[in-house]
């Protein structure tokens, strides 16, 4: 399955227009530089696709991380394509990865970005985290890392997306925009295999992806997210939807959830929180302008507090074909609207929740 192109593919008919992963990128600064690297497709380092010669062998690193490892700050290695079966880890600052241009390379193994890594961008791969050691992947420890196009899974093997950690670093400032993020965790479910496990992690920006069909959570803000934006996300079947939580006396704040399309949640609510007794209460944290459908446990869960939930609206977002993957919200759904970044004229809503 190829890489996700933006949030365009979401809207059906005359109303898919305006909403590309260049424009989702756009912020109050101005475009991100995930953005101007997606658009630029340049490559200074090309490596061969041939699959039999991915492999690392007696010692010696395999070719992408040989690429990686090439790379100085500013340049851009494309990957012909083809599979590329490795564990990688991205030490560097500055550097790019995608595929080459018109191609698709999928890379199966670990990807990993160690503290000191600053400034990557990876774009228009498959990321495929299968490994020997079942880990997660991508794991994010540096700052500044951005993921745009690409499509992420593992088969359900593992968690997907793993976002800073106590001993390992804290991920500042990770962008992950335009991506197609699925099939991440174990089966049977277990309560702890998430699409986007957002750890310890400040200014996070998860904008414009397809995040389904995941074990447990689509994105977990567990213990200590802080100040994640969560917004024009099409976010539909896995076990859970979105979770506000905290654990070890510490709690995730300050995180703003909109327009974005929750649904189908298999196993708990599409949003909802969670917090151990006696332990600090997430302050902060706004759901608010979401299109909210289905969910075994219903749509929205306040009662465990620590997040406020205004004006969000129960809808259909009559989905092309979900089964396939066809995202595709239909054109007279209340939904298209709140993709759009407003609300529509009139619409039920839910989750009128007091900040506790």
């Amino acid at each position: 399955m190829l890489a996700w192109r933006g949030i365009v593919a979401l809207v059906a008919g005359p109303l898919a227009i305006g909403l590309t992963v260049a424009a989702l990128a756009m912020s109050d600064s101005g475009p991100s530089r995930a953005a101007s690297v997606q658009a630029g497709g340049r490559c200074d380092r090309v490596v061969a696709s041939a699959t039999q010669r991915t492999r690392p062998g007696h010692g010696r690193p395999g070719i992408v991380q040989r690429l990686v490892n090439s790379l100085r700050a500013g340049q851009t290695g494309c990957l012909r394509g083809g599979i590329y079966v490795e564990d990688v880890k991205v030490s560097q600052s500055r550097l790019a990865l995608r595929s080459y241009p018109g191609e698709q390379a999928r890379l199966v193994g670990r990807l990993w970005f160690s503290r000191t890594a600053r400034n990557d961008v990876f774009s228009d791969l498959v990321l495929d985290g299968r490994n020997a050691a079942e880990l997660p992947s991508p794991t994010v420890n540096g700052n500044a890392i951005s993921f745009v196009g690409d499509e992420v899974t593992n088969e359900n093997s593992s968690i997907c997306f793993v976002l800073g950690s106590f001993s390992y670093g804290r991920a500042r400032g990770t962008v992950i925009e335009g991506n197609r993020i699925h099939n991440c965790g174990q089966l049977p479910a277990n309560n702890h295999e998430h699409g986007i496990y957002v750890n310890r992690a400040d200014g996070t920006r998860i904008v414009g992806n397809l995040i389904y069909d995941n074990a447990d959570r689509g994105i977990q803000l567990y213990p200590d997210a802080q100040y994640t934006l969560i917004e024009r996300n099409v976010i539909d079947g896995n076990g859970e939807g979105i979770i506000f939580s905290g654990d070890e006396g510490l709690a995730s704040n300050h995180n703003l959830v909109q327009f974005n399309v929750v649904s189908n949640s298999r196993i708990r609510a599409n949003v909802e929180s969670w917090y151990p007794s006696g332990n600090p209460v997430g302050v902060g944290n706004i759901v608010r302008d979401n299109c909210l459908f289905g969910g075994r446990k219903g749509p929205i869960v306040t009662t465990a507090g620590g997040f406020a939930a205004v004006s969000n609206v129960i809808a259909n977002p009559q989905y092309a074909d979900a089964t396939l993957g066809d995202f595709r919200v239909g054109s007279g759904s209340p939904c298209v609207p709140i993709l759009e970044g407003k609300l529509p004229s009139s619409a039920p809503t839910a989750g009128a929740g007091r900040l506790r």
